[in-house]
């Protein structure tokens, strides 16, 4: 019983970050001018408008990948992470 408890709490809580992650993400879209289209529709307006100049990818993961690069990163997913700590 209490590992279920556990279980179904830690599901709800993972379902309420997905929510409160796509509600901030969509309001982030919505600021920026991207107020139609699908969620990835949008992200990837928000991408291409945040990269110098601001670029057509029609790719999303293309678009990802330029943004990381564009921020000193070497992929989407090294972003927002420590890869390297130097004394």
């Amino acid at each position: 019983m209490h590992r279920q408890l556990k279980r179904g709490s830690a599901e709800t809580i993972a379902e309420i970050l997905r929510y409160l992650i796509t509600a901030t993400s969509l309001a982030l879209f919505f600021a920026a001018g991207f107020t139609s289209g699908t969620f990835n529709e949008r992200f990837l307006g928000w991408l291409n408008y945040q990269l110098d100049p601001p670029t057509p990818y029609t790719s999303l993961p293309g678009a990802m990948q330029a943004y990381a690069v564009a921020l000193g990163a070497r992929n989407w997913d090294s972003l927002n992470t420590i890869t390297d700590l130097q004394a």
